[in-house]
């Protein structure tokens, strides 16, 4: 794959998490209740049900065909289904996979995840994912040096700077589950959180009208880190956040206080 190619997998990662995570008390092993959405490439796509020891009711069609996409998600939200996405190895894959995101956002897909192709599915229908993206859901590369995705444009970063520093909490991210949140302007005022108990922070911050968030990737973090905290701002319906660029005297204190 060209190495410009990877530049999409950014804007892909933004709007899906890695890991299978979400807010609606899925369980990644409960493969009958999965949809598998495989994306090859070549504007098209293929889906079945269930585990990929058992692959049931093949459908096959392109990403551009509205009805085709449409029923594919009627049916995810019809059933109850989770959504996994799979990418391939094809021409403009990442573009593709890119599409069928957005479009699961359009139809308010919230269970989904992004994996891999295993053994079984590159068996059965002769497709691989390529390593470059492979290592990138695996964290193995040093993205956050890269374009890194931003939800929120320069207005909306400086909006945010301007509103009340009480009501602003700047969220730093150190790799692996490692979060530490502080209020704005005071970095050592700061606790350390999971990503449970910084998603009931937010919840319980939500109400104040000016509540915003600062969402600052260390140079630990991963594209995994970074677009599981961005899911957390869209699951609890934060309004005001965005993401930018850590300081130097955070990246400092960071290092200190996870030695």
């Amino acid at each position: 794959m060209k190495k410009w190619a990877l530049g999409y997998i950014a804007v892909t990662f933004f709007f899906i998490s890695c890991n299978g995570q979400d807010s609606g008390g899925y369980i990644a092993s409960q493969e009958d209740n999965k949809l598998t959405c495989i994306v090859p490439g070549f504007d098209s796509a293929i889906y079945y049900y269930g585990s990929s020891n058992q692959i049931r009711d093949i459908k096959r069609g392109k990403i551009s065909d509205t009805v085709f996409m449409n029923g594919m998600f009627l049916t995810v939200k019809d059933k109850g289904l989770a959504l996994s996405l799979k990418p391939g190895a094809g021409a403009e894959v990442i573009a593709d996979l890119t599409r069928v995101v957005s479009l699961s956002n359009d139809h308010e897909i919230t269970h989904r995840s992004i994996d891999s192709l295993d053994a079984n599915e590159e068996k059965a229908f002769g497709y691989i994912t390529p390593p470059d993206i492979k290592g990138y859901m695996r964290g193995q590369h040093e993205p956050m040096k890269l374009n890194l995705p931003r939800d929120n444009d320069k207005d909306t970063v400086s909006a945010i700077a301007n509103f009340p520093q009480a009501s602003r909490l700047v969220i730093l991210l150190n790799g692996g589950n490692d979060i530490y949140v502080y209020p704005a302007g005071d970095i050592h005022g700061g606790k350390k959180y999971t990503y449970a108990e910084c998603r009931e922070l937010l919840k319980a911050r939500k109400p104040d009208k000016n509540f915003s968030v600062m969402i600052k990737p260390s140079a630990n973090s991963t594209y995994k880190n970074t677009v599981n905290m961005l899911d957390e701002m869209k699951t609890v319906g934060i309004g005001h956040y965005a993401l930018v660029d850590i300081g130097p005297e955070e990246e400092e204190y960071l290092r200190q206080i996870y030695r």
